[in-house]
This record gives C-alpha cells, structure tokens and sequence, in this order.
C-alpha cells in the first residue's frame, strides 16, 4: 500500500526522507552543472566549489533545540 505523504501529512520522519532525497538530487544536480554547493558545517557556513575547494564565507548560531511547541514571536 501506497502512503501520500506531503508537506503537511505524513510522519515527521516520512516528510524528512522526502526533504533529503531533494536535496541529495538537488546536490548532484549542481555539481554535475559545475555549480558550487553552500552548506552548514558545525557553525560555520561552507562553499564548496566544482572542484573540491571549500571557503568559510560567514558563522552561523549553534542549533536550538526547541523543547516547547508554542514559540512566541516578538
């Protein structure tokens, strides 16, 4: 049996198999056009060129686990 699974219905582990199956493709499909791919390693934000070569182009915050599901806004 087949299981629909979109962006608001599924398991949160059906939708994040989807979300990385499009970004691996997306991912292959840059590096075959000779594009470079940015990326986050740690806190650091990477470019990674056709070549092989990576630049650190800017930091980023470590993650936030988000132990509440209400997050106010300010």
């Amino acid at each position: 049996m087949r299981i629909r699974v979109t962006e608001t219905k599924g398991t949160q582990a059906q939708r994040q198999a989807i979300y990385s199956a499009c970004g691996e493709l997306a991912i292959r499909r840059a590096r075959k056009l000779g594009l470079p791919v940015t990326f986050v390693r740690g806190t650091d934000i990477v470019k990674e060129f056709a070549d092989g070569t990576e630049e650190v182009i800017g930091h980023t915050e470590p993650d936030v686990k988000v132990v509440k599901r209400i997050i106010k806004l300010k």
